[in-house]
């Protein structure tokens, strides 16, 4: 029965016709390969067959018009390849996130150029044949110069090859998009940024925490919690302020820091934070807790990266209730120790 269901969704997305195109296309076979000898030019000139002109001529059963469009793509298909390069958002983690023009530049690519933050399962929607570069950074450990990143995509471009730089997230949020597009416009390279669900909005999404309120909150920011030379120099006067709301990336290794600036600047030791670790993976772990509970609440649980911090929202303000899977940290009181000293915590599930 899942056979048959499956084979009735494939065939109510296909034209009924398909296979008109598929016979032309074996009966095109020997005089393609010998009108163009280069595999990778041969394979674009499919890929302009099968997908554009010739294919809506084919199947529409306009045959000298057919026969138009091929004699011209077999006069250019001999002509080396442009190269190009898409770098693509690939979201927090799950592949079911992807967009729909995310999954047409896997398919096509040649190559992938992959940070280390994209999931492995995304890499099952690409060709069997891409060849794939990791060029992952760890905080804690080896990676990959950005001047070398752009080395690749370009030394893979000028080569002729549909090249796809995956990153996690959105390109354009602390994606160092702008730097890989700078470094392939110099050269002359045709680049497309596709957009990502940002891993603030997924995360969100997850844990059912609104970053916006129709009465109470009318902005929310995203800034970083980290830098190459350490904490950032963030506006904390106004990430302070009672309205302020916003998403703090790669921010657990600076948790302390966060906590103390914030608290320095005004914020109220009752702020609420949402801390969602690996968001939309399988190993998913989300707590809320305060400002005041931050620092132990990250050394206690073990949070690490990635991660994201959100500060000054709550499901209360929206008239909600903190989600079952959302556990909270409160710090026990101990009646040995100081009241201004750290104190161990605990997570609770939701009663």
């Amino acid at each position: 029965m899942l056979a048959r269901a499956i084979r009735a969704r494939i065939e109510a997305l296909l034209p009924a016709n398909l296979g008109t195109l598929a016979a032309r296309a074996q009966a095109l076979r020997r005089r393609v390969k010998e009108a163009v000898t280069d595999p990778m030019a041969r394979r674009r000139l499919w890929e302009r067959l099968l997908q554009g002109p010739f294919r809506h001529a084919v199947l529409a059963g306009a045959e000298a018009e057919a026969e138009r469009i091929l004699s011209h793509e077999l006069k250019v298909g001999q002509r080396q390849p442009a190269g190009r390069v898409a770098l693509i958002g690939c979201g927090p983690g799950d592949p079911d996130l992807l967009t729909l023009k995310a999954l047409q530049h896997l398919e096509a690519a040649d190559i992938l150029v992959i940070d280390r933050l994209v999931d492995p399962r995304i890499l099952d929607y690409a060709r069997r044949d891409a060849k794939r570069i990791f060029v992952g950074k760890d905080p804690h450990g080896g990676s990959t110069a950005q001047s070398e990143i752009n080395r690749i995509l370009v030394r893979e471009a000028q080569a002729g090859k549909l090249v796809a730089r995956l990153k996690g997230g959105d390109p354009f949020v602390f994606g160092r998009a702008a730097e890989e597009m700078g470094a392939l416009q110099s050269a002359g390279i045709s680049v497309e940024v596709v957009p990502g669900v940002t891993a603030a909005h997924a995360c969100a999404a997850r844990v059912g925490l609104p970053v916006t309120s129709r009465e109470r909150m009318r902005q929310f920011s995203v800034v970083t919690g980290a830098t190459a030379k350490g904490m950032p120099g963030l506006d904390w006067a106004a990430l302070a302020a009672p309205e302020a709301a916003f998403a703090v990336y790669m921010g657990v290794g600076n948790a302390s820091g966060i906590r103390a600036n914030l608290l320095s600047a005004g914020a109220s030791p009752a702020t609420p934070v949402v801390i969602v670790e690996n968001g939309t993976r399988a190993n998913e772990r989300a707590v809320a807790t305060t400002l005041a509970d931050l620092t132990d609440c990250v050394s206690q649980l073990g949070l690490h990266a990635p991660a994201v911090i959100f500060v000054g929202l709550d499901w209360a303000d929206a008239g909600l209730a903190r989600p079952d899977h959302v556990s909270a940290y409160r710090r026990q009181p101990s009646p040995h120790r100081r009241a201004e000293e750290p104190q161990p915590g605990t997570a609770e599930a939701r009663p």
